[in-house]
């Protein structure tokens, strides 16, 4: 969605110097920091708009933008490498035993799609993984899906990946009817 159709929905008005402020509020202590990466252009413009707008629109931003970097903070000590997905990760993450499943789910992934999965996966393993479920087979239904869609006509690559991968988002068999 549009920076200013959030805005209208959220019935705000932009203020471009606002929030250009608070881009620059945003500080952290790590080598590559939030703020580094908000304020780089030569990163994802249009992610750290998003990002931006997110942190401009939330009631308590700084409440918010603190729970962002905590949750980046437990996804690196799950044993995920630092990287733009992290931080859209952290959107999504509840606590650091979520960040430790979601490690596993994100292992399981590239077991079954080495060469697919990487670090743009990083943000789906944290949105699917569930507190209750078996990682193991919900992995190898992302597969089973994958082959099947594949079979049909649909094109093998990172998009057909992350369809099937949102495909066990609320079950980790395999629904048939599919």
């Amino acid at each position: 969605i549009p920076l200013a159709a959030q805005f209208a929905l959220a019935g705000k008005t932009f203020d471009a110097l606002a929030f250009d402020k608070l881009k620059s509020q945003f500080k952290r202590p790590h080598k590559l920091s939030m703020r580094q990466w908000l304020t780089d252009f030569s990163s994802s413009t249009t992610l750290q708009y998003k990002l931006i707008t997110y942190f401009a629109l939330h009631p308590n931003a700084k409440e918010e933008y603190a729970r962002v970097i905590e949750g980046e903070k437990l996804l690196e000590v799950a044993g995920f490498s630092r990287s733009h997905y992290q931080i859209i990760a952290a959107w999504f993450l509840t606590d650091a035993a979520h960040a430790k499943r979601a490690k596993l789910l994100h292992e399981e992934m590239k077991r079954h799609h080495y060469f697919l999965t990487g670090k743009d996966d990083i943000p789906y393993a944290v949105l699917l993984t569930k507190e209750t479920g078996d990682i193991k087979k919900q992995a190898k239904t992302m597969r089973m899906y994958y082959d099947a869609l594949q079979e049909q006509g649909f094109k093998k690559g990172e998009s057909l990946q992350a369809m099937t991968q949102l495909l066990t988002l609320y079950a980790d068999e395999v629904e048939e009817t599919l």
